[in-house]
């Protein structure tokens, strides 16, 4: 994934108006076209409803394309999955992206994922305890979260690298995953 978009944006739209307001040449356009399938559509609001989901998979479908994925939370997962059963876009679970880390809650989130047919399970990367020296900790958590998709799911850990103080914790932190 190169971006992630927030569902507040039409991208049919956005994509129509960067391609007519530069006057873009056709290698360009083809460009921009090329880039729309590493675009992940993303709802990260665990008070979203069934309407916001079926209004951001609606929108994964454009006239110049698919996005990669639709990422939801996991009690949207079936109904993502129905909705874009046509297209090769990938539906992804957000699991404990707020930070809780609770292992046996997490773990729970990604199998009901998994049962629902979610192509990957996205976890934030427990920075927090990270940073406070809980390395051991972090290392079970990713590898529970791990070992719960085994072979049947991609699981996708986010660095929100803008809370480490150097690059050099972020590398640290990288090498766990």
């Amino acid at each position: 994934m190169l971006f992630s978009v927030n569902t507040k944006m039409n991208l049919t739209d956005d994509i129509s108006q960067v391609l007519q307001s530069i006057k873009i040449a056709d290698d360009l356009s083809d460009i921009a076209v090329r880039a729309l399938p590493l675009v992940d559509l993303t709802v990260g609001n665990e008070n979203i409803s069934a309407s916001s989901v079926e209004q951001l998979c609606h929108q994964a479908v454009t006239p110049y394309g698919y996005v990669a994925a639709v990422c939801v939370s996991p009690k949207f997962v079936k109904d993502a999955k129905k909705q874009l059963s046509e297209s090769p876009i990938r539906v992804v679970a957000i699991v404990d992206m707020q930070g809780k880390y609770d292992t046996a809650e997490t773990i729970s989130a990604i199998e009901q994922s998994i049962a629902d047919h979610a192509d990957a399970v996205e976890i934030l990367f427990p920075y927090q305890k990270y940073l406070s020296g809980k390395i051991k900790k972090v290392e079970a958590f990713i590898r529970a979260c791990s070992l719960a998709c085994s072979h049947q799911s991609l699981l996708k850990v986010v660095l929100e690298t803008s809370v480490f103080p150097s690059l050099e914790k972020i590398y640290e932190a990288s090498q766990f995953l």
